[in-house]
């Protein structure tokens, strides 16, 4: 069993956190508690994992060594979210033994600059309530006092002991209200339009290429933090010679996830990109997108700019045949 860095354990009990068994450490809240594990090792990958419960449920998780996993509000730290959605931080135990100050780096990294902002996120139970009615867990909620809560704006929570700065936490519903008003009229400004299908798609045409520039923002981390994804795109992509709208579904091959000084490509992200939602989000937002994406995609003038923008993973597919005689190279030099 891989066991917390001692620098690690340092640090987060800096921030309240205490041993509760080996792999488990806990720091309680008003009326619910935050927790991390550090699993794996041998022949299994290394994560940590970090999840959030009501007071109630402390004492059975502890008791019974439940998995963080099996905790509605749970997953695994990565450099970018708290759970699915934003690629994966892991580490091999021969990764650990040969580098041991690298993996305490880069799991201390995860620990403040991800799972604290997720847990500052959650305020108090009744967000934790709220936060299990919105991923359909109103069975669990309703265990401790909740038969349903009432959608409301959520407003970032007050430091304390653990938190440094204030965070937000966003269902759907909220996320698509003063949220995307503020960030359809920042992106308007910048020559973006809300796009009519599904998601939170924003684009602009450049009409003498015939390019299309796509920001595609995601939600993250149980609605605490703010992926956004940028790339190029052709109407070739979805059988059509002039740009109306975009489909249902895009075919991204280029851009990646846009950083605070870089877009970084798919598949794997090597940095932290997300935003979490605190106070500033939404002017770091703008910075990013007027510093890196615009300049990235001023930098695809035309569709050879654009093939030699194609991501890595993409290269070995460009002369296969995507059906009728054509590839993915000929799609994108059609025009």
């Amino acid at each position: 069993m891989i066991e917390w860095p001692e620098n690690f354990l340092h640090v987060s009990k800096a921030r309240g956190f205490e041993a509760a068994g080996k792999p488990v450490l806990v720091l309680p809240r008003p009326g619910l508690a935050c927790l991390l594990v550090l699993e794996g090792g041998g022949n299994e990958l290394i994560r940590m994992l970090a999840g959030i419960c009501l007071s109630g449920q402390l004492e059975t998780v502890k008791k019974h060594e439940k998995s963080l996993r099996e905790l509605p509000l749970a997953g695994a730290v990565s450099l970018n979210a708290v759970g699915p959605g934003a690629g994966e931080t892991y580490w091999t135990a021969d990764e650990v033994e040969q580098d041991p100050a690298r993996f305490e780096r880069e799991l201390i990294h995860c620990f403040r600059e991800v799972a604290v902002p997720w847990f500052c996120a959650f305020s108090d139970p009744s967000e934790v309530r709220k936060a299990l009615d919105d991923i359909g867990e109103a069975s669990s909620a309703s265990e401790h006092g909740s038969s349903g809560v009432d959608s409301v704006e959520p407003a970032p929570v007050a430091a304390d002991d653990l938190c440094t700065g204030a965070y937000a936490r966003y269902s759907m519903q909220e996320f698509e209200r003063q949220p995307m008003e503020a960030l359809r009229g920042m992106l308007h400004e910048l020559g973006f339009r809300a796009d009519n299908s599904e998601g939170f798609r924003f684009c602009r045409w450049r009409k003498a290429g015939n390019l299309v520039d796509v920001v595609l923002l995601k939600p993250v981390g149980f609605g605490t933090r703010l992926v956004a994804d940028v790339f190029a795109w052709v109407p070739e992509f979805d059988g059509k010679k002039t740009f109306d709208h975009l489909p249902e579904d895009l075919m991204a091959i280029n851009g990646g996830v846009l950083g605070s000084d870089r877009i970084e490509p798919y598949p794997y992200l090597r940095a932290t990109c997300s935003q979490p939602f605190d106070e500033s989000w939404l002017d770091e937002l703008r910075r990013r997108m007027q510093d890196v994406a615009l300049p990235w995609f001023e930098s695809i003038e035309d569709r050879r700019d654009l093939l030699s923008s194609v991501r890595e993973d993409f290269r070995t597919c460009l002369d296969e045949s995507v059906g009728e005689g054509k590839t993915l190279r000929s799609l994108i030099l059609s025009a």
